[in-house]
């Protein structure tokens, strides 16, 4: 990875905390957000990472609606934790 554009991915991390702090509307909100977060990681890293960003969370098929938000909370957090990982890796 070259560079990384710190301040980038520190708003993308603000703006995930703020989307699993909401309880109504979440999901609204989650897919607005979702639709350009892998082009924004490819902008502050690279593209193999934006890919590595989008494979975090649970893979399993949703069998209702209180999964899917269950599945897209758990992706919000283990893709908070990959980017922490790369701003530790990259000081």
């Amino acid at each position: 990875m070259a560079s990384v554009d710190r301040e980038a991915i520190q708003t993308l991390i603000k703006e995930m905390d703020h989307l699993l702090s909401l309880r109504q509307g979440f999901v609204s909100e989650y897919r607005a957000w979702r639709a350009n977060a892998v082009e924004r990681v490819a902008a502050a890293t690279d593209e193999e990472t934006a890919k590595e960003f989008e494979r975090q969370g649970p893979r399993d098929t949703p069998i209702n609606r209180q999964h899917r938000v269950h599945n897209y909370r758990q992706t919000l957090v283990a893709q908070i934790r990959f980017l922490n990982q790369i701003l530790e890796e990259n000081p």
